[in-house]
């Protein structure tokens, strides 16, 4: 403890200069994380800009396909726990931040990557193009799909458009859209 004697002016400077190192410290911290967020966000620029300049196409279409296996995979767990719905009619049903609430029909949680809820995905973009349903029985439970995968930049991100079906089977657009009428070479000796 300090033995010289108090004084209530001398406190009231203490007070203000610890109270100005304080508010200056905080400035300085936030600074700090501003800078490593500038920082963090540079060099996911810089990446995904390497990425679109050195990638080669055909590697963006491989990443595309293994999209399109990722999106299948989710919508057989999406029909497992959702039966009396089906398969899920937009990508943004497959997706969600438990963050933001419990899982739903709406958003089960099922993938992460919030992505494919915007329906981007490596140079690509994926949305559910049609959906079959049941007839008599159960006309609202969705039995049928088909995913298509677009470059988002044609001769940049992709050439080829690429749709599959429930069953898992993929084809191809070589122009680049979604009119697939070509079997995906990987299909071929599979069914």
């Amino acid at each position: 403890m300090d033995d010289r004697p108090s004084h209530p002016d001398l406190d009231k400077r203490d007070r203000a200069l610890t109270m100005r190192n304080d508010s200056a410290s905080s400035g300085k911290r936030l600074a700090s994380i501003f800078a490593t967020v500038l920082f963090a966000a540079s060099v996911l620029i810089l990446v995904d800009g390497w990425r679109a300049r050195f990638m080669p196409i055909h590697r963006y279409e491989e990443v595309a396909v293994d999209g399109l296996g990722k999106l299948s995979k989710a919508e057989l767990q999406y029909r497992s726990t959702y039966p009396q719905i089906g398969f899920a009619c937009s990508l943004s049903a497959l997706v969600g931040d438990p963050a933001r609430g419990p899982a739903s029909a709406n958003a089960a949680h099922i993938l992460r990557n919030l992505d494919f809820m915007y329906g981007l995905y490596a140079g690509y973009g994926f949305s559910v193009a049609q959906c079959r349903r049941q007839s008599r029985e159960t006309p609202d439970k969705v039995t049928g799909y088909l995913i298509v995968a677009v470059p988002i930049t044609a001769g940049k991100t992709g050439k080829n458009g690429f749709c599959m079906d429930e069953t898992g089977a993929i084809t191809v657009d070589p122009a680049g859209g979604a009119n697939c009428t070509r079997a995906y070479p990987e299909n071929e000796g599979t069914n």
